[in-house]
């Protein structure tokens, strides 16, 4: 694991004063995640089919079986307004897990017609609040999947103010370039935990971040 360290004030919002950032490169998300992409031909006319991951969605455990608080009509309804979802039993997955701590989490993957269509939905609602928590959404193709999982453009945050939101440091670094995973992990009551990762599309971006805010 390599990082350089690097602290800074950011003006526009008091409540990021003197927190601290590191640049990883090698970086891997967990839980692992399953990706899907297809591509539909139709005489000269290609169609491909983009996932995006849908994280943090409400979760419950009862009775030892955890469940979802959404279903795939809620999130059918809720995101076919900014783009077109394919039809068939692959259009949205829902999956539960336990953390290694044994809390339980949501996720879920949407599958839309086109790249732009996806793009668009992440555009419009991400860190939507469901249950008064934000629900976090990336485009979640194979190309993007790669850039994840090497850590290239990932930046660590520590100090963070507890009462920072996720949409908050996303809009603090978004001016930086294409942001594709932003997030603050949170404890057991949903706290934030004081640090959180933003990892760019580019790791020319987050060099870039990195010495424009020094």
């Amino acid at each position: 694991l390599w990082w350089k360290i690097l602290k800074f004030e950011f003006n526009d919002f008091k409540k990021f004063l003197n927190f601290t950032v590191f640049y990883i490169e090698n970086y891997f998300t967990r839980p692992k995640r399953f990706f899907l992409e297809k591509v539909v031909g139709h005489q000269n006319f290609i169609m491909t089919v983009t996932p995006i991951y849908v994280g943090d969605l409400p979760c419950k455990s009862k009775d030892g079986q955890l469940t979802s608080g959404i279903d795939e009509k809620f999130l059918r309804d809720l995101f076919a307004e900014y783009g077109k979802i394919i039809d068939g039993d692959q259009a949205i997955l829902i999956k539960t897990r336990e953390d290694r701590n044994g809390n339980p989490y949501c996720f879920a993957f949407i599958n839309f017609q086109t790249y732009e269509d996806a793009l668009n939905a992440v555009r419009e609602l991400n860190y939507t609040k469901l249950d008064g928590c934000p629900i976090r959404l990336s485009i979640a193709d194979k190309e993007t999947r790669k850039i994840r999982q090497s850590g290239q453009g990932n930046l660590f945050i520590k100090n963070l103010d507890k009462d920072i939101e996720v949409s908050q440091l996303h809009d603090a670094f978004a001016n930086f370039g294409e942001i594709i995973s932003c997030k603050i992990p949170t404890d057991e009551n949903g706290k934030s935990r004081g640090y959180g990762y933003v990892q760019f599309r580019k790791p020319e971006e987050a060099e870039q971040a990195m010495n424009d805010l020094k």
